[in-house]
């Protein structure tokens, strides 16, 4: 019988896509997988009211599943970005002997990217699942200040099948970094340029960003019946922002009906690694805001500020709309 306490989820970064590996991590969170293939019946014409007499499997397709984690750690935030944004990255030391990685998801805007995919195994103490050529198409991150809870991370990914498989053996969850929600700040410029300049320390109550990468299976006439390759679309991103009801949530009111730029830096930071960086999530968004609505809300008497950023191509020689930094104590996701 299969026990939900040994459940559990690993993986491994493919050397080509679409050729299963062996895991070589393990994951602290939780998955979601639906089917990967639907079973029609034809109806053809027999002479008969028994209906169908054969069924057939038209095409193999993971997708819309989910991986995510209800108390996100530092650690593992590369595999998302890495399989969504932007891949085979070298994360690289900042303080010389402290093991504190920086990883760099700087998205091309004007050439094909480069991503990374994943085999996922999943699974019990009774049986076990693979996925080959995971890819993210979306990475939501989102927390809320003063609720006493973690940041949450999910992404939603497509993968080409599910086959039976086993755990690789000997894989632990290794050092996992809390990510806390109340550990934010935010910072809102007018300029990608400026980016990072003016904190705004007195406004921030929740986020929630929404990644979404525009990866997507692509199938070819090659006589398999799953995809071969993946396409990428128009990447995107939307913030949604719950305000503290001030000034400062009125002068992006103002912001909104003027359609000023922003730029905004979400930063999220744990504790130091040794005596060098701290963990850290920075993401750096550029945009206008599509909707600020004044006392949309309250809590416990406090009125609050909805706000929803649009992200946008700055329009500048070298173009931006999204960048994201982690630093952590790992430098292989």
């Amino acid at each position: 019988m299969g026990e939900k306490v040994f459940g559990k989820i690993q993986y491994g970064k493919e050397v080509t896509k679409g050729t299963a590996v062996v895991a070589t991590a393990m994951f602290p969170g939780q998955i979601v997988v639906p089917s990967d293939r639907k079973v029609m019946f034809p109806r053809y014409a027999t002479g008969r009211k028994s209906g169908a007499i054969a069924s057939q499997i038209n095409q193999y397709l993971v997708d819309g599943a989910t991986l995510g984690m209800e108390a996100a750690v530092f650690e593992k935030l590369p595999l998302f970005f890495s399989c969504g944004l932007k891949g085979n990255i070298t994360a690289t030391e900042v303080t010389a002997g402290q093991a504190d990685y920086l990883w760099a998801f700087a998205p091309t805007l004007t050439a094909a990217g480069t991503y990374d995919a994943l085999t996922i195994e999943y699974g019990d103490d009774t049986e076990q699942y693979e996925v080959e050529f995971c890819m993210f198409r979306s990475i939501k991150i989102s927390g809320k200040v003063g609720a006493d809870e973690p940041v949450k991370v999910e992404g939603t990914f497509f993968g080409r099948q599910i086959s039976d498989s086993a755990f690789t053996a000997a894989l632990t969850p290794g050092t996992l970094t809390p990510m806390i929600a109340n550990s934010v700040k935010i910072y809102i410029d007018s300029t990608w340029a400026t980016l990072g300049s003016t904190i705004k320390s007195g406004l921030l109550r929740e986020y929630s960003i929404e990644i979404i990468t525009g990866l997507h299976p692509k199938f070819m006439g090659d006589g398999q019946l799953y995809f071969s390759t993946y396409g990428e679309g128009e990447l995107a991103c939307i913030a949604d922002f719950k305000f503290e009801g001030n000034s400062e949530a009125d002068a992006q009111w103002d912001a909104w009906r003027a359609q000023t730029n922003r730029a905004i830096r979400l930063l999220i930071e744990g504790p130091q690694i040794g005596s060098g960086e701290k963990n850290k999530l920075q993401i750096d968004m550029f945009g206008k805001w599509e909707d600020v609505h004044p006392l949309d809300s309250e809590e416990e008497g406090n009125n609050l500020h909805s706000a929803v950023l649009n992200c946008m191509d700055d329009n500048q020689a070298t173009a931006h709309i999204l960048d994201v930094n982690v630093i952590c104590d790992s430098n292989a996701i």
